[in-house]
């Protein structure tokens, strides 16, 4: 549902998320692009955007811009997807 053929930022190991207008769709996220994507357009409605979520979009922009490490980013996503119960264990 959520994909592209462009893998910008690549990460060592993937998150897998809970995505999509109402979380129902599991995401496998291996790349900051993917990352910026699932932030900005496919995180679900119900779920929480706090200082966290603030912190992983800034850290994918940094990655993106080339100003920080991918692990930086894949870092800040997971631990967004935590504060607002979305990482799939």
């Amino acid at each position: 549902m959520f994909g592209g053929a462009m893998s910008i930022g690549s990460w060592n190991s993937p998150v897998s998320v809970h995505a999509g207008r109402h979380g129902s769709t599991r995401c496998l996220v291996g790349d900051t692009m993917r990352a910026a994507e699932i932030l900005t357009s496919h995180w679900p409605s119900h779920a929480f955007r706090g200082p966290k979520y603030t912190a992983a979009c800034r850290a994918c922009r940094d990655v993106l811009v080339g100003d920080a490490a991918p692990e930086i980013a894949r870092q800040a996503f997971i631990e967004a997807a935590e504060e607002a119960d979305i990482l799939a264990r």
